[in-house]
């Protein structure tokens, strides 16, 4: 007596995860006037407005400020060329205003 199989539902294979996308809380300019629009801007953090100047940003959103990669962001941070926080055990954070500074620095340097 010959057994009958039945056919299963091919299963789908699992949903590839997205990684979560963070915006980044000021816009990325595109020209050098938007980036002097943008540093000036006040920031809204819910109720609260953040002035510009103490805003920190992350490594990679200062590298796309400055339009180079991050790992030549590091090497500046690295050699003290631009001030840096560190937060905690591995989150570095640089702030608008040290960004403004060594924008400054490397024009007057020109």
């Amino acid at each position: 007596m010959a057994t009958t199989r039945t056919r299963q539902a091919k299963a789908k294979p699992p949903a590839k995860r997205q990684a979560k996308v963070t915006r980044p809380l000021i816009p990325i300019p595109e020209t050098p006037r938007q980036l002097e629009t943008v540093l000036s801007m006040p920031v809204r953090l819910g109720n609260a407005v953040v002035d510009p100047a103490v805003q920190l940003l992350t490594v990679d959103e200062a590298a796309r400020l400055l339009r180079i990669g991050t790992s030549t962001l590091w090497r500046i941070v690295m050699r003290g060329e631009l001030t840096s926080y560190k937060i905690g055990g591995f989150a570095r954070r640089i702030s608008l205003a040290a960004l403004q500074e060594y924008i400054t620095s490397c024009a007057g340097a020109a």
